[in-house]
């Protein structure tokens, strides 16, 4: 039986391609199948490679697609995988021996969803050196080495997004039908995958020993290519729509999607090429606006840390635009953000002035009898 299926999305990604298939046939669980990725259009690259690892190694098989749609070729490989569990290993990466081991084990010890691990972010540097950074899941020691449940500890949705140092239990990406975004083309995003296991997923489990290697291109250029400008928009909408066919969990959790989906596009702005900042930040504006109208971004979520930044966007996003470029300075806005703390402040002290007055408890409780206590009450009373 085959206990973890890993999926390889090649799709003109094969630099370091060998490394990553090789890391994982040296995994210590053997009880695994690869499957390969590739798109029709490069047939002829990589058709003879793939028969010759799978002449090698009869746990490599090759699936060609129609598009280079890096969603669409992970959707296909779970399709078609046989294993009890599911991982995802992009061509640039590598894992260490016992990772998928130490995984399955886990999992199976605590019947979880799903299981994750600490990872090791890897840098190639112009100087031919090589820089691993230790990238940590959680920052909470305490989420580490239990299984919880992530419907419950909702804290679990700021967790970082990486989907491919772990494992999924098949039957449950079938029971839920957890699919990634077809949209996105070969700019992939994790993002919807991770909302979609942590929202449905009942038994989750966090390892604190890191055994994947991402390797990761310059962290600080700057994106340019109009369709990976807004790969992150087109993500969270499909996140959206997922979600909002479960009236009951968008319910919980669409609050926490909106102040995520803030505090995430805040870090990507940094790496919007300035050119298309203006029109970023107008589209991003649109969306919180219409979010605030229904009651879904407010306040008490984003406390004084992010809500000087959230008025920003709402009230003026060409200015916020110009600021995050070091254009201009904002002062009129930090004048109505001192204006509007004050305000909410003055507005929530009133609020709890009149929770905590006698007539409010009095009123409220009178509230909860049922309609003839009340009547004997008023008769009583006359």
């Amino acid at each position: 039986m085959v206990k973890v299926s890993v999926i390889v999305p090649v799709l003109g990604a094969d630099e370091h391609l060998d490394e990553c298939l090789q890391s994982i046939r040296r995994q210590t669980l053997r009880d695994i199948e690869i499957i390969c990725m590739y798109c029709s259009r490069d047939h002829s690259r990589y058709y003879k490679m793939f028969k010759q690892y799978m002449h090698e190694d009869e746990r490599i098989f090759g699936i060609e697609i129609a598009e280079a749609d890096c969603g669409r070729a992970l959707n296909i490989g779970v399709e078609n995988a046989v294993g009890e569990h599911i991982g995802f290993m992009f061509p640039d990466d590598y894992a260490a021996p016992d990772f998928y081991k130490n995984c399955y084990l886990a999992a199976e010890e605590k019947e979880a969803d799903f299981v994750r691990s600490d990872y090791y972010r890897v840098l190639d540097e112009k100087s031919g050196d090589v820089r691993h950074i230790y990238s940590r899941i959680s920052e909470d020691p305490a989420d580490y080495n239990r299984v919880f449940d992530p419907q419950e500890e909702k804290h679990a949705l700021y967790f970082l997004p990486d989907i491919y140092c772990g494992i999924y239990r098949r039957a449950f990406l079938r029971d839920f039908d957890i699919r990634f975004n077809e949209k996105a083309g070969e700019s992939l995003r994790s993002e919807g995958f991770f909302f979609q296991t942590t929202v449905f997923g009942k038994r989750a489990m966090l390892l604190d020993k890191a055994g994947y290697f991402r390797r990761v291109s310059d962290e600080n250029s700057a994106v340019d290519d109009p369709q990976k400008v807004y790969a992150f928009d087109i993500e969270y909408d499909f996140i959206r729509d997922v979600l909002m066919d479960h009236p009951g969990v968008w319910g919980k959790v669409n609050r926490i999607y909106w102040k995520k989906r803030f505090i995430d596009t805040l870090a990507s702005l940094d790496k919007v090429s300035p050119e298309y900042k203006k029109e970023y930040c107008r589209n991003m504006s649109r969306e919180l606006n219409a979010a605030q109208k229904d009651g879904l971004i407010r306040y008490e979520d984003y406390g004084e840390k992010y809500w000087p930044q959230m008025l920003m966007i709402l009230k003026d996003p060409d200015t916020f635009a110009a600021s995050a470029m070091g254009l201009v300075e904002i002062p009129k806005l930090q004048e109505d953000y001192v204006v509007d703390m004050a305000k909410l402040k003055r507005d929530s002290k009133r609020l709890q002035d009149v929770l905590n007055s006698n007539s409010y408890k009095l009123g409220f409780a009178l509230t909860q009898f049922p309609r003839k206590v009340k009547e004997r009450l008023k008769n009583r009373l006359k």
